[in-house]
Parts: structure tokens; sequence; C-alpha cells
């Protein structure tokens, strides 16, 4: 793995080096407020993962109205103790369309990225990893 620290306007490159070499990986941002994972497809990101509430799966279905805070945390425990992916368990129990899942998916993940890019100290590490995850869709920029 790649490590490194973060600093002002060093993500920024990192993200367009990534983009220009077209890479596939998993980009890991630690700091002070939290942590996030972004999966990386052909230089596009594609999947995140973070610890901040605000930018987890349930806290967001609830914020849209999509399932309420009850059956968020039921969802949430059953994905936890049949250790299955969180995606699966939403579309299974019929909560949400594979459609309007992937565009919150998107949209989460398009919010971690520009929010990481404020982050002016913290580290970072890169994983090469080429298999697309399940339910990654790759963001192209504008």
């Amino acid at each position: 793995m790649k490590r490194g620290t973060i600093e002002p306007q060093k993500l920024f490159k990192l993200y367009k080096g990534l983009y220009d070499q077209r890479s596939s990986g998993w980009l890991h941002l630690n700091h002070s407020s939290g942590a996030r994972k972004v999966y990386i497809y052909e230089g596009c990101p594609a999947k995140s993962v973070s610890t901040l509430a605000s930018e987890k799966l349930f806290p967001r279905l609830v914020r849209e109205g999509i399932c309420s805070t009850s059956e968020a945390v039921q969802l949430e425990r059953r994905s936890y103790e049949n250790n299955a992916i969180t995606e699966n368990i939403l579309l299974d129990a019929g909560v949400i369309s594979e459609a309007r899942l992937r565009q919150i998916l998107v949209d989460l993940t398009s919010e971690a990225v520009w929010r990481s890019l404020s982050w002016r100290d913290g580290e970072f590490g890169w994983l090469e990893e080429p298999k697309l995850p399940k339910f990654a869709t790759p963001i192209e920029p504008l």
C-alpha cells in the first residue's frame, strides 16, 4: 500500500493523478474528523465507505424518507448479524429499487469525495484493486 500525508491541495492532485492514470483501487483517507475509503475505478470514484454519520447509507435513507429510523436499525442489524452486503439486504426487503439505491450511492460517493477535498491534514493510503466492488457505479467527472 502506498501511503502519504494529506496536505493542502495534495488530495486534489492525488485524485487527478489517479484519474490520469486510469487507476483502480481503494483510496483510504484518515482525518481527525473520521475516515473514508473511496473505490476508484479506472480513475473515477465509484463507491465510498465512511465513518462519518452524514455519509453513511442508513442515515441517508432515513433523511430521504425511504425508511424510518426503526426500520433502518432493524435492516442494519440484519445486515450485521447475517454478515450480508447492506445493499442486498435493502433490495431483498423491498425497501428501495436498485435504480434508486444506485443513485443514492452515487450521491454519497460524490459528497464524500468533495468533502475530502477540504481536508488539510491527515493520512492517505492507496491499495491497487482492479475488481469493481458490488454496487459500485463509476462517476465520470464533469
